[in-house]
C-alpha cells in the first residue's frame, strides 16, 4: 500500500512538472514595439511608454509627471524596476506613494493593454 502510494506521489509530482514547463514556454500576449499608456498621479496625469522586446517589458520610461518631489521619487524609480522584474502589473505600491504607485500601475496596464491589441 505504501509503495502504491508512493508511486502515485511520484508520478503526480512529475506531471505537475510537466505541466508547469510547459506553461512557462508560452507565448507572451504582448507584441514588440513601444506603447504608451497614462495613469492619475495625485497632482495630474503620469505619462509614461512601455518597451516590449521578445514579448518581455524590457523598459518603462516616465514621460510626464507632475508628482511631489521627493515624496514620490521612489514610486517613480521603483514601481516601474518592480514590473519589469515581474513581468506584471501585479506589484506592491510604495508606501507614503500609493497614489503615485497606482497611477504608474494604470499607465502600465493601458500601454500593455495596447500591446496585446497589437498582438492580435
Amino acid at each position: 500500500m505504501k509503495r502504491l502510494f508512493k508511486s502515485a506521489a511520484l508520478s503526480l509530482a512529475a506531471a505537475l512538472l510537466l505541466f508547469s514547463a510547459a506553461g512557462c514556454s508560452a507565448r507572451s500576449a504582448w507584441a514588440d514595439g513601444w506603447y504608451s499608456g497614462s495613469g492619475e498621479g495625485v497632482h495630474g496625469v503620469i505619462k509614461l511608454s512601455v518597451s516590449v522586446e521578445k514579448g518581455r517589458i524590457a523598459e518603462i520610461r516616465i514621460d510626464e509627471q507632475h508628482e511631489t518631489k521627493g515624496v514620490s521619487e521612489v514610486a517613480l524609480d521603483e514601481i516601474p524596476r518592480a514590473i519589469i522584474k515581474a513581468q506584471s502589473t501585479e506589484v506592491d505600491t510604495v508606501a507614503g506613494a500609493s497614489v503615485t504607485s497606482e497611477g504608474i500601475i494604470a499607465a502600465v496596464e493601458m500601454a500593455l493593454t495596447e500591446a496585446e491589441e497589437a498582438k492580435e
